[in-house]
């Protein structure tokens, strides 16, 4: 398996690639499950840099880390 890139960016794509549904907002984005069987998760856009600790946790909640 590739490293997944800890960028922002890097990060919602993984989890769109793992088959949740990701909403892109102003800020960042919205992730969750297809048939919504767990709350959203915000992935802040506005980190200041790669590997922001709150967005590492919202990949490893959804698996991609």
């Amino acid at each position: 398996m590739a490293k997944t890139k800890t960028t922002p960016e890097g990060l919602a794509e993984a989890i769109e690639k793992a088959g949740f549904k990701v909403e892109r907002r102003n800020h960042g984005w919205l992730c969750f499950p297809e048939d919504r069987t767990k709350p959203a998760e915000w992935l802040s856009r506005n980190t200041g840099g790669r590997g922001h600790r709150n967005n590492l946790a919202v990949a490893k909640r959804f698996g991609v880390l």
